[in-house]
């Protein structure tokens, strides 16, 4: 039963799985097209969430941190379709700005504020000043209190200040888009 016709039938089978095998092994050559940034633009302030869409429920598929600079590909009312590695995603229009922006921005935050500030301590009586040095971690915790020198005769009142000191935060020192550690010179004036 394996004439002529059956095996030109099992030939032509074979060919064409052949075919459709060869096809979808292939690699495709194709490069994905890289659209060009309308702008460039810096992260503002806080972080900044991209979402997959348009909208304030939408999922976060990154958060960018202040002063990292962002390429703006469309603007859409009130949101900006910006890059995210190999796709992109869209952030509040109103979170980004300009270089100078940026820059303004930066140099202001290099000046160390209070997130919460310490608790005053009264010290009925007393007289001078109370000098002290907080090391802060990169997120703005106080790490460390160092005394440097108390002219109000009072250690206790000393001690109770390094204590305050210890549970304030500051808001985080940003350079260049990244959070630095810093020392900090506090002074309590009796």
């Amino acid at each position: 039963m394996n004439g002529p016709r059956t095996t030109a039938l099992a030939l032509l089978a074979a060919l064409s799985l052949v075919s459709s095998c060869s096809k979808s092994e292939t690699p495709s050559t194709d490069t994905p097209r890289v659209r060009e940034a309308i702008a460039v633009e810096y992260v503002q302030g806080a972080d900044l969430p991209v979402r997959s869409r348009p909208y304030d429920d939408a999922p976060v598929i990154v958060t960018y941190t202040r002063g990292t600079a962002v390429s703006i590909l469309s603007h859409r009312g009130a949101w900006d379709e910006v890059r995210v590695a190999d796709r992109s995603g869209w952030a509040r229009a109103g979170a980004l700005g300009d270089l100078a922006a940026e820059e303004k921005d930066e140099k202001d935050s290099l000046t160390p504020r209070f997130k919460v500030v310490p608790a005053p301590i009264s010290g009925a009586g007393a007289h001078g000043e109370i000098f002290l040095e907080a090391n802060v971690n990169a997120d703005g915790e106080v790490i460390g209190v160092r005394l440097l020198e108390n002219t109000t005769g009072s250690d206790q009142l000393a001690q109770r200040n390094v204590e305050a000191l210890k549970s304030a935060r500051f808001e985080p020192i940003l350079q260049h888009g990244t959070r630095k550690p810093f020392i900090y010179d506090y002074t309590i004036h009796y």
